[in-house]
């Protein structure tokens, strides 16, 4: 979504798998970086990302995930047939 100065704001949200499940954490971020309230623990990264997803239908759009890396979380949320509209690869994003 953009504030009509052509920049784009809205909801940021980083997820952290855990390394041995399906739960985790979601963060959302305030659009400098800092933590917009505590951290979530979630039992199923997958829903949660969907019901966020699906809740982001309306004004205002999805939200913006933000995870270390695009190859190692997306399969997952695909193989739950989640999908997600817009997201930030930290890893990618280092390549640069």
């Amino acid at each position: 979504m953009s504030d009509g100065t052509g920049r784009i704001v809205g909801v940021l949200v980083a997820v952290v798998r855990d390394e041995d499940g399906d739960g985790g954490f979601l963060q959302s971020l305030h659009p400098d970086g800092r933590p917009a309230g505590p951290a979530e623990q979630v039992a199923d990264v997958g829903a949660a990302v969907a019901a966020r997803e699906t809740a982001g239908r309306k004004p205002g759009g999805p939200p913006r995930w933000l995870w270390a890396s695009t190859a190692a979380t997306y399969p997952g949320l695909l193989r739950r047939g989640v999908r997600v509209e817009r997201c930030h690869d930290v890893e990618r994003t280092e390549a640069l």
